[in-house]
């Protein structure tokens, strides 16, 4: 998660990847295509839901494993 965060800062504040163009840019083609790319990410109840039974999980998982 916390990749995924830094990788959304990272191109929050740098609209424009440097290596992404080199990769998508090809002089050749005469009409190159901006590919889509995914710009923002909302949050939603069913993902929030699901992660903290994941965590919940995770804990009593943690929780009966110290106990043994």
């Amino acid at each position: 998660m916390g990749c995924c965060l830094l990788h959304n800062l990272i191109r929050r504040e740098m609209s424009i990847d440097p290596m992404e163009q080199e990769i998508y840019y090809d002089p050749l083609i005469e009409n190159n295509v901006d590919h889509a790319t995914i710009d923002t990410i909302a949050a939603s109840d069913q993902w929030s839901t699901w992660m903290d039974n994941l965590a919940t999980e995770m804990f009593n998982e943690w929780m009966a494993n110290r106990a043994t």
